[in-house]
């Protein structure tokens, strides 16, 4: 992203009178380091790679996670205003390509008489995870190369309806009729979601608009059929979750490693902080696991200022010396 833009749009409005006003000027400084270093890895980091980078500013980090202002979702980082941007640079991107592309060049993606009628109707299915939902929208451009980057979801084509008349009326007819989805992660666009069991409905308003018998059924169902595998993965994923407080879940490796690493004790303090946090306030992770790494547990060693890590160091040093001899 740095390649094609060095730089990202700031909104000074947003900075005054957004989320981000209420922080402090430290916070607010490593938020913008942060956005930085977010930027030109193209929008696209880990959350143990952020924490390697600021290991000097976890306080400050884990603010702004607990504030929504960065989002850690899948292990992911997420930027929303930075995502935007790098969303509509990737299809300005597309549109000159595009545009570079006509004039009857060689192996061209569309066929010669939808590419004489321009606009496009399409329906895509939207998977990741235990996420399944359909998009609608109008567009010229490449559908396939449009959503081929939108991170996290895998978009797969069911259907597209050239016309070179105007499509607005078939969009409307759906947004009035169907019930709309709203995605785990917003995008441009999203709000042109729907239930993947809508998925009839739509067919039937698309074949009025048009008045035209399009076979898409079968093929359309044969392709979710085959993107399906995803559920019972992460269903597979859910039941091996143990139950170790009334609001926390983790899996059996998660949390022996939590043991390995801090302590039986002071990692049931961990959970039992979560617990109490996610009660009392009705919050929800995708991960608990992520979630104690992310921020109870420097929450919990800033509150007691101890470190069993450290200890642990502390008490190997001290066998080792022993083991060599000394007693002091």
């Amino acid at each position: 992203m740095a390649k094609e833009l060095p730089y990202f749009r700031f909104t000074v409005q947003e900075w005054q009178n957004g989320d981000i006003a209420l922080q402090s000027y430290k916070v607010k400084g490593i938020f913008i380091d942060v956005c930085s270093f977010y930027w030109i890895r193209n929008c696209d980091l880990h959350y143990e790679k952020l924490f390697r980078k600021f290991k000097d500013s976890k306080d400050g980090l884990n603010l702004l996670i607990d504030e929504g202002i960065i989002k850690i979702k899948n292990q992911m980082v997420f930027i929303d205003f930075l995502d935007e941007q790098k969303e509509s640079l990737s299809a300005l991107s597309n549109l000159r390509k595009e545009a570079g592309a006509k004039g009857g060049r060689k192996g061209s993606k569309w066929p010669d008489e939808a590419r004489k009628k321009g606009n496009q109707f399409y329906v895509i299915l939207m998977t990741h995870e235990d996420e399944c939902f359909i998009k609608t929208g109008i567009t010229g451009d490449s559908v396939s190369r449009r959503y081929s980057n939108l991170k996290p979801y895998k978009a797969t084509v069911l259907y597209q309806y050239f016309s070179e008349n105007n499509l607005l009326f078939i969009e409307e007819s759906i947004e009035s009729a169907l019930k709309p989805y709203k995605p785990n992660y917003p995008f441009g666009g999203h709000r042109e979601c729907f239930l993947v069991e809508e998925l009839g409905k739509l067919e039937k308003i698309v074949e009025n608009c048009t008045s035209e018998k399009n076979q898409i059924k079968s093929k359309a169902e044969a392709k979710i059929k085959q993107s399906a595998s995803y559920k019972d993965k992460d269903k597979d994923k859910d039941k091996e979750k143990n139950k170790y407080m009334d609001f926390v879940f983790l899996l059996p490796a998660e949390y022996e490693a939590l043991k390995k690493e801090y302590g039986e004790s002071f990692t049931n303090q961990c959970l039992e902080i979560l617990n109490n946090y996610k009660g009392a306030n009705g919050k929800k992770y995708k991960s608990d696991y992520l979630a104690i790494k992310n921020w109870v547990i420097s929450k919990l060693i800033k509150d007691t200022g101890t470190d069993p890590r450290k200890e642990k160091e502390y008490a190997e040093k001290l066998r080792r010396l022993r083991a060599a001899g000394y007693d002091g």
